[in-house]
């Protein structure tokens, strides 16, 4: 378990970090004010509030990807503007 300890700990950062980065996008706020709200509040909500947003992200890129080519591709771009 001492081995894998600072990976899900990197791993958690980065999930949050990826998280607070697309909300503060969405709802027009600051990134750290995000990421410290994340980090402030009870752990399980952060985990759920987390999960379901990256769970979200994964079912509309399946959507997308079954809908064709065209529609992914409109998937990535409307990632690439959130994300950028």
């Amino acid at each position: 378990m001492k081995k894998t300890a600072p990976l899900l700990t990197s791993l958690e950062k980065a999930c949050f970090q990826v998280v607070a980065h697309g909300l503060s996008r969405l709802l027009r706020r600051e990134m750290r004010v995000e990421l410290r709200r994340l980090e402030r509040q009870p752990k399980i909500r952060s985990y759920l509030e987390v999960g379901s947003f990256l769970a979200l992200l994964f079912a509309l890129s399946i959507v997308a990807a079954s809908l064709g080519w065209i529609a992914f591709g409109a998937f990535f771009l409307l990632v690439i503007i959130l994300f950028r």
